[in-house]
């Protein structure tokens, strides 16, 4: 029989992943851009960003730390640093 002194660090270790997940979670989500960019790439849907008021449209294929890869019917490859982009559009 499992007392409550074995269980205990289970819990714990319970409690401390779930706060853990729910905090990724609450990042991602909070973040607009990065979010319609995840979508973009999870949906597999293209997107207009927005980089120095001219229009690129573009299919997310990788989200980095600092730069967004897509590709386009014109071109197989764009690279867009997360910081140029000015809005993104689904």
């Amino acid at each position: 029989m499992k007392t409550a002194r074995t269980l205990a660090p289970r819990r714990s270790a319970l409690l401390l992943l779930s706060l853990f997940a729910g905090n990724l979670a609450q990042a991602a989500s909070s973040d607009p851009l990065l979010s319609i960019l995840e979508q973009s790439r999870d949906d597999k849907r293209g997107v207009t960003v927005v980089v120095d008021g001219r229009d690129v449209n573009l299919l997310v294929t990788e989200i980095g730390k600092d730069f967004v890869v897509g590709k386009s019917q014109q071109h197989e490859r764009i690279v867009v640093r997360i910081d140029q982009i000015d809005a993104a559009l689904k």
